[in-house]
C-alpha cells in the first residue's frame, strides 16, 4: 500500500494554531501544550 501522506511536523515553526489538526485527513495530530504532535497509529 502507497503511503500519501508526509509525517513532517517542525516543533520549533509550532505556533500552537491548530490548522494541521484540523485538516489533517486521518486525524493523526494532536496538540500537546500548544505543540503539534503525531499520534501513534496502529494499523
Amino acid at each position: 500500500m502507497e503511503e500519501k501522506f508526509i509525517k513532517i511536523i517542525n516543533k520549533n515553526e509550532c505556533t500552537g494554531c491548530r490548522a494541521c489538526e484540523q485538516v489533517c485527513p486521518v486525524n493523526a495530530i494532536t496538540m500537546k501544550e500548544d505543540i503539534a504532535h503525531l499520534k501513534e497509529l496502529h494499523i
